[in-house]
């Protein structure tokens, strides 16, 4: 939409929002910088776990998982626990988010990284001819680490008492 398709705003809405003052004199009126919530450990926590919820419920649809009962039955866990993970309410750790994402098929990936600075998934197709086809998700293969394809999604009762480095 360009300049000339813009609405006009109707004289009735600039009249009611006339007496607000801008950022600037709000900024200056509340007394100085605003609170930068990336620092904030808090907000971060929230922020970390609705994008890991919505990422769940992501998966759910590319499963064709329709209900907190199917998730639960997927993770091995009562409904309960299910409703509180989804409700944000879970105290998560890295080992339940790790359960969930394995459980789903997905990979998690947690990084920190200086502020002003972004990260970015990226969808990586490997070479025509290689073992990776990139239209059915499995990755490309990386020399030096296992395929992930040929590991079950969830290790057998016997390797439960390894460690990870002892598998």
């Amino acid at each position: 939409m360009n300049k000339m398709d813009t609405p006009e705003i109707p004289r009735s809405v600039l009249e009611d929002f006339a007496d607000f003052p801008d950022a600037e004199a709000l900024r200056a009126e509340i007394g100085g910088t605003p609170i930068d919530y990336e620092l904030d450990p808090e907000f971060v926590a929230a922020y970390l776990k609705t994008q890991f919820v919505e990422d769940i419920y992501g998966a759910m649809a590319d499963r064709g998982i329709r209900s907190k009962s199917e998730l639960a039955e997927h993770l091995g866990k009562s409904r309960q626990y299910v409703g509180r993970v989804l409700n944000e309410t879970a105290n998560f750790t890295l080992e339940s988010l790790a359960e969930i994402a394995c459980a789903l098929g997905m990979r998690i990936t947690l990084r920190m990284h200086k502020p002003g600075t972004y990260m970015a998934a990226v969808s990586v197709k490997d070479d025509p001819g290689s073992s990776a086809d990139p239209t059915n998700g499995s990755p490309p293969s990386v020399p030096g680490f296992p395929d992930p394809e040929s590991r079950p999604l969830r290790p057998s009762a016997d390797a439960g008492s390894q460690s990870p480095a002892a598998r």
